[in-house]
Formats: C-alpha cells, sequence, structure tokens
C-alpha cells in the first residue's frame, strides 16, 4: 500500500508540474460540428488510384504546381526554390531555375500576364522569370507587419494579386510546424490581401480568418474565394458589382481538411484536402484546457498526424459538391494543391511527399452531364457551360446552341420539360435517402426563337429563348408544394 501511495503522490507531483508549465498556446473553445458523411458524390471511389505519379530526386514536396505553357511543370520547394520538370520520353528531366529565397518556403504558384510565375513565399511575394532565374520581390508587407506566413494566391485580370496569410500569429519558423499550433490555438489570425505588383501597395480585404489558405478567382474574376483550414470552410470576397466589399460565407462544415483551391473558369472549383476530417481536432477544439496541457508536451508526443485520406473535392461557386477524387493508398500524403489544365487533367501537389501527380478527368464531369449531391435549398437554373468533351450520347449536340438546365430538389416531384410546346423529358426525380438533395442536369439542344417550359408537380415557369445572349430571370413564388423549394435565380442560355 505505500509503495501504491508514493507511486500516486510522484505521480500527482508530475501533474502539478505539468499543470503549473507555461502553457505554448492559449485556445479557445470551438464546438466544432461533426463532419459530413461521404456519401453520394463524396463517397470515396479510390480514382486518384489512377493518377500518373510523377517524382524527381528534386522534388521533395511539391506545395503548389503551375504549367507552363510549354507543358513543363513548376514546382514550389520547402528550401525556397523553383523547380521545372519537363517529359523526356517515359521519364521526367529536372532542374532548379531559380532560388526565390535562402530558406522560407514557396508555398503558392501563379503565372500573371507577362509571362512570370508570381509566388507565395513565406516571407514574401516574388516574381520569377522563369527563364533567366530573375527573381523581383514584390512586397514583404507593410512595415509595422511584415509578412509571416504567405500562403496561396490567384491574379486578376488587372494583373492585382490577391493571396492569403494563413496566421500572422504564428508564422511558419524554420523547422517548426507553426501551422499545428495556429490549429490548437484556434484564433483567427489569418488574413485576405490585394497587392498592386506595379505600386507594392496592399489592402487588407479580409481579416479576422482561421488559417487563411487557398486563393481563387471566380470565374467572371467579380470575387475571389479564400479557405479556411481549421474552420473547413469557403468564403468570398465581392471586388465588383452591387456587393463589392462584402465578405460572405460560402460553404461551412466541408467534408476534410481544406489547403490549395483553384478554379477552372468555368464555374468550378477544385479544392485539395489534405485528408479526411480527423477526431483528433474535433477533441482540442472542443476542449481548450486538454489543448492546452497536450501542446506542452514535446511535438513528437501530440503532432502525429496518422494515415492521411487525401482527396479533391469539386464544387461550384455556389457552395454546391459536384464531385469527388479520393486516394485510397496515401501515395500523395497530404494534398496541398490541384491544377486543372485545359486538357482535362488535375495535377496535384503534395505537402509531405516528394511527388506530383496527373489525373484525367471523367468525360462525365469535364461534359458537364452528372448527377451530384448538393447542400442547401433546391432550385432550378440554366448555368453556362463549355462543352469540353462529347460523350457517347452527345456526338450530335450543337456546342453553340447547348442548354444546360440543372434541377434540385429534396423529396419527390413531377417534371416535365418542353421545347416549343413539344414534350422533351417527363418523369419523376427525387433523392434518396440522406441526401441532401440531389441535382438531374439535361443537357438539351435548343435552337434560337425557342420557348422553354418547365413544368414542376403542375406549376410552371416559361420564357423565351431569343438568342445565345438571352438571359431569363425566373421567380418560382408561386410554387408552394412543401416537397420541393424554389429561390430566384438567373438563367443563362450557354456559350
Amino acid at each position: 500500500m505505500r509503495a501504491f501511495l508514493m507511486i500516486l503522490a510522484v505521480l500527482a507531483g508530475l501533474f502539478l508540474i505539468w499543470l503549473a508549465w507555461p502553457a505554448t498556446v492559449d485556445p479557445a473553445y470551438w464546438h466544432e460540428p461533426e463532419p459530413p458523411e461521404l456519401t453520394g458524390v463524396l463517397e470515396p471511389r479510390g480514382r486518384l488510384a489512377e493518377a500518373e505519379l510523377i517524382s524527381h530526386p528534386l522534388l521533395h514536396s511539391s506545395e503548389d504546381v503551375a504549367i507552363g505553357s510549354d507543358g513543363a511543370i513548376y514546382s514550389g520547394q520547402h528550401d525556397g526554390s523553383i523547380v521545372r520538370l519537363t517529359r523526356d520520353g517515359e521519364s521526367w528531366a529536372g532542374e532548379t531555375v531559380a532560388q526565390v529565397t535562402s530558406g522560407p518556403a514557396v508555398l503558392g504558384l501563379q503565372w500573371d500576364a507577362q509571362g512570370r510565375l508570381i509566388a507565395a513565399a513565406i516571407d514574401g511575394i516574388y516574381a520569377v522569370d522563369v527563364t533567366s532565374g530573375e527573381v523581383t520581390l514584390l512586397s514583404t508587407g507593410a512595415t509595422e507587419h511584415p509578412l509571416a506566413f504567405a500562403d496561396d494566391l490567384d491574379i486578376g485580370p488587372d494583373g492585382t494579386i490577391y493571396f492569403s496569410e494563413a496566421s500572422y500569429r504564428w508564422g511558419a519558423g524554420d523547422g517548426t510546424p507553426q501551422y499545428a499550433y495556429d490549429m490548437a490555438e484556434n484564433r483567427p489570425y489569418g488574413l485576405l490581401y490585394a497587392l498592386d505588383p506595379a505600386t507594392g501597395e496592399m489592402e487588407v480585404l479580409a481579416d479576422g480568418l482561421y488559417f487563411a489558405n487557398g486563393v481563387a478567382m471566380s470565374a467572371d474574376n467579380r470575387a475571389v474565394f479564400v479557405l479556411e483550414t481549421y474552420r473547413y470552410r469557403l468564403s468570398r470576397y465581392w471586388l465588383e458589382g452591387p456587393r463589392a466589399g462584402e465578405f460572405e460565407i460560402v460553404a461551412e462544415n466541408l467534408p476534410g481538411i481544406p489547403d490549395g483551391l483553384l478554379g477552372d473558369g468555368q464555374g468550378r472549383l477544385y479544392i485539395a484536402m489534405d485528408t479526411q476530417r480527423v477526431p483528433i481536432m474535433r477533441f482540442l477544439h472542443r476542449n481548450p484546457f486538454w489543448t492546452r496541457m497536450i501542446t506542452k508536451l514535446p511535438e513528437w508526443v501530440w503532432l502525429r498526424p496518422g494515415e492521411t485520406k487525401a482527396f479533391v473535392l469539386v464544387m461550384d461557386e455556389e457552395g454546391n459538391y459536384l464531385d469527388s477524387f479520393h486516394d485510397p493508398d496515401s501515395r500523395f500524403g497530404m494534398l496541398a494543391n490541384v491544377v486543372p489544365d485545359e486538357e482535362g487533367n488535375l495535377w496535384l501537389g503534395s505537402l509531405t511527399q516528394p511527388v506530383i501527380g496527373r489525373y484525367a478527368l471523367p468525360d462525365s464531369l469535364s461534359c458537364a452531364a452528372s448527377e451530384f449531391d448538393r447542400k442547401g435549398n433546391t432550385e432550378v437554373g440554366l448555368g453556362r457551360s463549355e462543352v469540353r468533351c462529347q460523350s457517347e450520347d452527345q456526338q450530335n449536340l450543337n456546342p453553340q446552341r447547348l442548354l444546360v438546365l440543372a434541377m434540385m430538389h429534396i423529396e419527390q416531384s413531377r417534371v416535365d420539360l418542353y421545347l416549343n410546346g413539344q414534350e422533351t423529358w417527363s418523369g419523376e426525380l427525387a433523392g434518396y435517402e440522406g441526401s441532401t438533395g440531389i441535382s438531374h442536369t439535361f443537357i438539351l439542344d435548343v435552337p434560337n426563337e425557342t420557348t422553354l417550359r418547365i413544368d414542376i408537380d403542375g406549376q410552371s415557369f416559361e420564357a423565351m429563348i431569343e438568342s445565345q445572349e438571352t438571359e431569363l430571370v425566373g421567380y418560382f413564388s408561386t410554387i408552394e408544394n412543401p416537397a420541393i423549394t424554389i429561390e430566384p435565380g438567373t438563367f443563362l442560355l450557354a456559350d
């Protein structure tokens, strides 16, 4: 008994020392929600197993990837360099084209209109001539607030560089995983900036972000999107139009830990998920006392990410899930970025593995003929779409007259489509158990001077399509069927 009491006393003393030891972080409480179930289009089907895996001794990671006009692949490295890979028969040749910094990692890459590669390194924004290797510093931030963790970027049509600073409090240090402490502290230290590369002037567009990360322009360049990694959400800052200057949340409680972001110019956003949501982060966010205690321990004790389950999430610009592509065997480790190209490929960058991936998108996505889950209300709308390929049943369609009709609903509804009074399609559309709604997409070959009528459970919307530029605005205010909710929307004839 005496021995037991002595052991108990020693343990109590160690706990008191642990309790009194200065805390590394000051964590805030957040009741992190349970993640959405990975069903429907979120279901892990392991399709990234088909991706080509590219490696080279110069690749230590591939935080971001940029594709040159000549087909070469460029990737920023954690030692501050930029590496170029070119295909050499069945293998890849590599070279270092520029040393951007003396050590701070290069995390974001994007081409500007002058053909320079704009790089977001941890300590600043740089312009790189990949032919000569010349590096020009554009900004290290304001004098009173130098950049501590510049992360991702995109570039507007006027040359403005929009970039994120993940955390001014937990700026990335030499070999120190500061991002983990930012996650543990759970406070909004991130910012979204606009930088004029000609003058070096910077403007804060949004602050109070939880680890600001991926950045992407909207398809019409009227807004810029930004991801918040440790809030699992996508937000939008309006640059033009009646809402200019507004910042809004587009999608919350994303199914993974979001990192990089890029759009394809057609209204689709590609989000690189480091991994699926993990219970330890939920525990830390919900239990600030234990977070404070755990982060006093050596990093090798508590900073153990475990097996990664990375994936790419495809969304539209209103936060609707379109598709997902999962890495079934952790070949990419933590997936850091995804870059769609004009040939229908996704280029994949890794935070933790010395590889780059190339995945050919399936026709069903690049042709926009799909059914997908949606988060949000039911709606009916026509959207702009570019035909990038033709599946077997679409070979006779005229791309110049293509009409894409996406119909959302939550419960079963009767739908009839009419073109010039002739019934084109008729049937019952329904979601399935556990879904938040399903979209049925119809691709119709529609000539000019066409009357379009949509009947939903006997209630109609009708409009005349006079030309390729016809803009149709429909307000479904008379639909009162409780099985379906229709929001006002803008309907555009496809290009």
